[in-house]
């Protein structure tokens, strides 16, 4: 099967599973949670696994079929503040630290815990995808006596260099018409920022992710123009990502030396985000283990599904990974902004 009709067919699937997925929702509706309201989504019965979702500024719609890969479990999904269909916060761009101040870290792991305490649970099982990974991975180093288990799928904090190798990455990868449509999209924002409403630049970023989807994997084509993406947040992604120019690796890696909830770490050899993040992690977390998908980019679950099902049930089930864990140092994974899973070994 030629690779557009393969990454269509795989696209189609993920879909099929996400309308499966929340036909079968238990609940939901709105927490309110410090200070805003959190849009939820719970599926399903047993031990909790809490789901964040990637942006920052993305929302859980596309998270939803995770829950196919391990029904027994109660999943727990929620629109971070400000994201997706979670209330939106006063910004106002005459008081930059203020609104900064709603999107802080300190912040969102407030809020997270405050979910962690809504469902009655002591600890939880956390999986954190994207920037998620980096909110999950804030949580444990605040919290590391609350988590049964860890799971950083594709992400984790992100420090100002490898911001700028996973945008180089992303412009080197998309075609040059994508890139004109991007920079026609990031210039109109910066002229109408001060007199857009939210909903405007909310679509806007949407429309901006959406143009970016194929170069975050070879099995990623760009969703058409009928699919629902959700809702984007962004001021969300703009204030959030302020955390990047002052995080202190050090500092970090300290607090999550007392983490001991079993960790996995997950990693697809194409990815646009180089690998330097994941060793981190995997070196900072006691108990930790990485995999690495040798066919995947950002999504394993949509691109090596099988392959993902099979390491997630087994890591929630406390059984033996199907990967071997990977212990070599990030510059052994060959990553470059040009590579894309066509090439070497994750080609056909």
């Amino acid at each position: 099967m030629p690779r557009r009709n393969r990454a269509a067919a795989l696209l189609a699937a993920l879909l099929a599973l996400c309308a499966q997925s929340a036909a079968q929702q238990k609940s939901g509706g709105h927490w309110e949670i410090n200070g805003t309201r959190l849009h939820y989504v719970t599926i399903g019965t047993g031990a909790p696994v809490v789901v964040l979702h990637g942006g920052p500024g993305g929302n859980l719609t596309s998270k939803l079929d995770l829950v196919s890969f391990a029904p027994s479990h109660r999943w727990v999904f929620y629109d971070q503040r400000g994201c997706g269909e979670s209330d939106r916060l006063p910004v106002d761009l005459d008081h930059l630290d203020e609104a900064a101040a709603l999107f802080s870290i300190e912040r969102q792991v407030e809020d997270l815990d405050q979910v962690r305490a809504r469902l009655g649970a002591d600890k939880i099982t956390l999986l954190g995808h994207s920037w998620g990974g980096a909110l999950a991975v804030f949580y444990a180093a605040a919290h590391p006596d609350r988590l049964t288990r860890l799971i950083v799928y594709n992400g984790g904090p992100m420090w100002p260099e490898l911001r700028a190798a996973k945008k180089a990455a992303l412009k080197a990868r998309s075609a040059p018409e994508i890139n004109q449509r991007i920079g026609e999209l990031v210039a109109g924002i910066s002229d109408s920022i001060s007199t857009w409403e939210q909903d405007t630049l909310d679509a806007r970023f949407v429309g901006m992710i959406r143009l970016l989807i194929p170069a975050y994997g070879c099995l990623s084509p760009e969703p058409p123009p009928s699919i629902e993406m959700g809702r984007g947040g962004f001021w969300a992604n703009h204030f959030t990502n302020h955390y990047i120019k002052t995080l202190d690796r050090g500092a970090l890696a300290r607090r999550l030396a007392q983490v001991t909830a079993p960790t996995l770490i997950t990693y697809g050899r194409c990815e646009p985000n180089p690998p330097e993040r994941q060793t981190y992690l995997r070196d900072a977390l006691p108990n930790s283990a990485m995999v690495v998908f040798d066919r995947s980019g950002h999504t394993p679950h949509v691109e090596e599904r099988d392959l993902f099902g099979q390491v997630l049930r087994a890591f929630l089930a406390d059984q033996a990974l199907p990967l071997e864990p990977y212990h070599g140092q990030a510059s052994d994974l060959g990553w470059s902004a040009t590579r894309t899973c066509c090439d070497g070994a994750a080609g056909d």
